[in-house]
């Protein structure tokens, strides 16, 4: 029987990244969260226009949340 090569790293090439400065890095943002990341206005618009709360925090993982403007701010640096 022949020794299957696992491939540890496979997972992590395919899965796209999103580095937040130094918050972290994540595998997924909420939708609101990744039209802030990819600078997309018109999405952006279209939840403000939906009643998007500004100046509440978005979750990004259990322990780290951040206000859409200090995503902004925070993916600008």
């Amino acid at each position: 029987m022949q020794n299957a090569h696992v491939d540890i790293n496979h997972h992590w090439e395919s899965t796209p990244l999103f580095k937040i400065g130094s918050q972290g890095t994540f595998e997924t943002l909420p939708d609101f969260a990744m039209a802030i990341y990819r600078g997309d206005t018109t999405a952006v618009e279209e939840f403000i226009r939906q009643g998007t709360n500004l100046e509440e925090s978005i979750s990004l993982s259990k322990y780290i949340a951040l206000t859409p403007l200090d995503l902004a701010i925070t993916n600008q640096v």
